[in-house]
This record gives C-alpha cells, structure tokens and sequence, in this order.
C-alpha cells in the first residue's frame, strides 16, 4: 500500500485487487481481519468496501467500491487547506503512516486467502452436474 499525494487529495492505493477483496467478502470475511493481541485472537484492523471514497484509521481501511484504473483497491482522502504545503509529507505520514503499516501487513495475506477460496469453489464446481 502506498500514499500519493496530489495538491489536497491523498491516493491511497492497495497492491490487491477490488475484485478480491470483493470475493474474500463474501466467502471468507474472516480473512479480511488482521488479528494480534496476546493470543492472536483480538481483531486489530480490517479491510472493507466503503459506498464513497473510502477511509482509513485506527480499526481499518475501507475501500471506495470503484477500483482503480489497474483494478487495484483505492481510498481518496482530503488534506485540509489548513495544512502548510511545506508539512503535507509529516502530516500524512503522522495522519495515516501505522495505519498503512497495518494495512500491508494484512494485504500479504490475501493472495493465499484469494487461493483458498479458488481452490475450495474449484472442487465445488467440479461436484456440480448439470443433468441433460
């Protein structure tokens, strides 16, 4: 994941697709939860579709339901006029920086979650017979 900058927008892009996201969604949305905590059992951060821009922070990032023009995932955030141009980099970093830590490390996990759910739905078509 990374944060571009472009005058008072922040692109935060994904390095996985919408489209899986959209399919851990819907049949494995546990995988879409970093756990830690002591035991590894306390949910941390997560990924969702948002129905705007997107957002991210403390709990999670939730993506904006359009993809990117590559189908990547995508969050767009505003920088306040408020913020001096020479201070944009600290203040994003300060802003969104752990979250972005967070959030790659969770996005490591998706092409074996992505695998998974191929695989199983792979053996469920193959138990399918369509009678003619």
């Amino acid at each position: 994941m990374k944060a571009v900058i472009a005058g008072q927008a922040i692109v935060v892009s994904g390095n996985v697709k919408l489209a899986d996201l959209e399919k851990i969604k819907k049949y494995a949305p546990e995988k879409l939860v970093l756990m830690g905590g002591e035991d590894g059992k306390e949910p941390i951060f997560g990924f969702g579709i948002a129905e705007g821009p997107g957002r991210i922070g403390k709990f999670g990032a939730e993506f904006s339901a359009t993809p990117g023009r590559d189908g990547k995932a995508t969050i767009t955030l505003m920088i306040g006029e408020d913020v001096p141009a020479d201070d944009i980099k600290q203040y994003v970093a300060d802003k969104i920086g752990p979250y972005i830590v967070l959030a790659n490390e969770l996005e490591a996990k998706i092409p074996a979650a992505v695998a998974d759910i191929d695989s199983k739905m792979a053996t469920i078509m193959d138990a399918i017979v369509i009678a003619g």
